[in-house]
């Protein structure tokens, strides 16, 4: 993460990084936690450039609501500490699988047993980011899709925030 700070030291432009949650907990695969996600995220050293926002990418939608509740709690600390100046944007392109892993080795999509949703992606991930949103803490929230996302999958979150 500090990698592309010190990348993009210097430059105007805006940018965010992002994390992706794979295994059961709320940790990075390396174990990681989100309080030293968001940290590495957003500290000030050596004139490494701040990102404007922080996020979860490729990651179940149904993580989404307890990883963004630990980011607030993370953030909050480093604002309230006066570790960083602002709130930064919040990042969502969560996955829209359905039950479903990608196996590394057979290089496809895997249905696990049980893990089928009633509730469409879009609706899920709609309601996380309405209840981010009552919140008010995020300058601003960024949503998308990753894996399995499609343009269907898009247009109708789209259509749901535009209705």
């Amino acid at each position: 993460m500090g990698a592309v700070a010190k990348e993009v030291r210097g430059s105007e432009k805006k940018f965010w990084i992002s994390c992706v949650f794979p295994g059961e907990g709320n940790v990075l695969p390396d174990g990681s936690s989100v309080e030293k996600v968001v940290r590495a995220m957003l500290e000030k050293k050596d004139g490494a450039a701040i990102p404007n926002g922080v996020g979860i990418n490729c990651t179940r939608v149904e993580k989404l609501e307890g990883l963004i509740v630990e980011f607030e709690k993370a953030v909050r600390r480093m604002v309230d500490s006066s570790e960083i100046d602002q709130w930064p944007d919040l990042v969502l392109y969560p996955d829209a699988t359905d039950g479903e892993v990608y196996n590394t080795l057979t290089k496809e999509w895997e249905k696990v047993k049980g893990g089928s949703s009633l509730t469409p992606w879009d609706e899920t991930l709609y309601d996380i980011v309405g209840r981010a949103r009552d919140r008010e803490m995020w300058s601003q929230i960024i949503v998308g899709g990753c894996c399995k996302a499609t343009p269907a999958h898009i247009a109708k979150l789209r259509n749901r925030i535009d209705g």
